[in-house]
């Protein structure tokens, strides 16, 4: 999946930046995302980590229209599986 790929190579910040930007801009607006942009929710979760602040910034923009979209359960699910280590910063985004 291509969205899967451009989260993969998210080194270039300004690719997650953009990426990022666009999904919190366009994801309102969808009524359903297909089954595979849950495959993405773990490289959400992991900008939310990045050591740029941008990044960090657009991730928790785009949280929100991926839990309308996906749902609460997916997300926590998603966010179940992470390491231990990372843990509070998931819990404190909701």
């Amino acid at each position: 999946m291509y969205l899967k790929r451009m989260f993969l190579k998210q080194s270039d910040e300004m690719n997650a930046l953009q990426l990022l930007g666009w999904l919190a801009e366009k994801l309102p607006s969808c009524k359903k995302l297909p089954v595979e942009f849950h495959d993405c929710i773990p490289y959400l979760y992991a900008s939310l980590e990045d050591r740029n602040a941008d990044v960090r910034k657009k991730a928790q923009e785009a949280v929100l229209p991926f839990v309308i979209n996906t749902g609460y359960e997916v997300m926590a699910r998603q966010a179940n599986k992470a390491k231990v280590v990372c843990m509070s910063v998931y819990h404190r985004q909701g």
